[in-house]
């Protein structure tokens, strides 16, 4: 049965809601799936760094959280249609969206970086109107650039909301540095660098706060499509029949 909700305006405290139910009900398979789909960077990071070099690395690593969050726009959408989730369904949306998502992300992180460079600010207006890009091509199936004017559509009138749970967002990422950033201070810099422990720490870490991300922009998606088009799970669900 879906859930039903009331399209009235959009609420923070309603996503974050959402975002807490879906990771709850979901647990295992969302664990299943940051684990198998962001192995390949853990390996890379313990195995072979001095190999691969930073930078490779690091391509691997984006290789694995596109794929991750294209998989869990699928599962958070689906889990809100009140279905269970599947994780060979979800792992397949992952494989097919990387690459659609590669090119939303290059091309954002272009227009972002330029409005930063020229005034701050419309680089954190292209932010926010971007922010849904990635479910709207998981659900939606458009091309790149149509992803991103179709979010800064379903974005506007609602940019400051996202921007305080972008906040929020980045806060709670402060927050969970702070025990790290205590025993570097205290002398644990020799004892961390270079070692398997930091570089496990580092990668559950950022896998963690992958997972929170890539829900957190569905669950956005979803309440954007809610209010501003009246849209429930049953109809976005119908992308993934």
């Amino acid at each position: 049965m879906a859930i039903i909700d009331s399209p009235d305006s959009f609420q923070i405290g309603r996503v974050v809601s959402r975002l807490s139910g879906v990771l709850e009900r979901n647990f295992a398979t969302v664990a299943s799936l940051t684990l198998v789909v962001m192995l390949p960077e853990l390996l890379a990071m313990l195995m072979a760094p001095e190999a691969l070099g930073g930078s490779a690395v690091t391509i691997v690593g984006a290789i694995c959280k596109y794929a991750l969050q294209a998989a869990l726009v699928q599962a958070t959408i689906t889990d809100l249609n009140g279905e269970r989730p599947s994780f060979r369904a979800c792992a397949a949306t992952g494989a097919r969206e990387f690459l659609p998502i590669l090119g939303i992300a290059v091309a954002s992180s272009f227009g972002v970086i330029f409005g930063l460079i020229l005034l701050v600010v419309p680089g954190i207006i292209w932010l926010v109107s971007w922010s849904v890009a990635v479910p709207v091509r998981v659900v939606e199936q458009t091309r790149i650039m149509a992803a991103l004017g179709r979010s800064a559509e379903l974005t506007k009138g609602y940019r400051w909301n996202i921007f305080a749970l972008l906040l929020m967002y980045v806060l709670l990422l402060v927050v969970s540095l702070l025990p790290l950033i205590l025993l570097l201070m205290l002398g644990g810099r020799e004892m961390l660098e270079g070692s398997i422990l930091y570089q496990f720490l580092t990668w559950v870490w950022e896998s963690a706060f992958g997972v929170v991300g890539a829900a957190g922009i569905a669950s956005v998606y979803y309440e954007l499509r809610l209010v501003k088009e009246g849209m429930g799970a049953e109809q976005l669900a119908e992308a993934f029949e």
